[in-house]
């Protein structure tokens, strides 16, 4: 991600916090906006980026 703007750069900081902690995180957003690279950004700085990244686009899920 490239970015200089002081929002961007304290969203990074963000996602660099988040990426400690062994837990689910649920990014919501326009379509378009940056979540699955938001995404991958956590789990690849995380604990759990020597295993498999799995996206889910949740607006393609049905309704139960």
């Amino acid at each position: 991600m490239i970015g200089e703007s002081p929002q961007f750069r304290e969203m990074l900081s963000l996602l660099k916090q988040v990426a400690c902690y062994d837990a689910a995180v649920l990014l919501e957003g326009e379509t378009g906006t940056g979540q699955e690279l938001a995404a991958r950004a956590i789990h690849y700085d995380g604990p759990r980026c020597s295993k498999p990244f799995m996206p889910i686009n949740c607006g393609a899920l049905q309704d139960a």
